[in-house]
């Protein structure tokens, strides 16, 4: 056992060293300059006026929501109503494959709900 652990060290050893790069290459020498470049780009007053980008994301809410039985017919659906120009959470009512109201829930904005069957 301890011959294999020693094998196996020696051998990583091995390999370890023969995978470092010579002195003297381009790619030794291209590693630096792009270190001393970067080291410049940092000390340019330019980096610190950078401008700040605002980024628009456009958020994909649900307003109707199905259920279905195994065999297809509708169960039932949900009906989401949000706030104007928000992600919060009005109010959110359930309806029966006949169109008839079951259950209904309005939250505040604090994110307490209140519902009427």
């Amino acid at each position: 056992m301890k011959q294999t652990a020693v094998l196996l060290f020696i051998t990583l050893l091995l390999f370890g060293c023969t995978s470092v790069p010579k002195k003297g290459t381009e790619e030794s020498d291209g590693a630096v300059s792009k270190v001393e470049i970067d080291a410049e780009e940092k000390k340019t007053p330019e980096t610190e006026k950078k401008e700040e980008q605002v980024i628009l994301e456009e958020l994909t809410l649900f307003t109707k929501e199905y259920s279905y039985y195994a065999d297809g017919l509708l169960d039932n659906y949900t009906m989401f109503t949000y706030r104007e120009n928000s992600t919060e959470l009005l109010k959110e009512e359930l309806y029966n494959d006949r169109n008839f109201l079951k259950s209904e829930s309005s939250f505040d904005g604090e994110g307490n709900f209140q519902t009427v069957s």
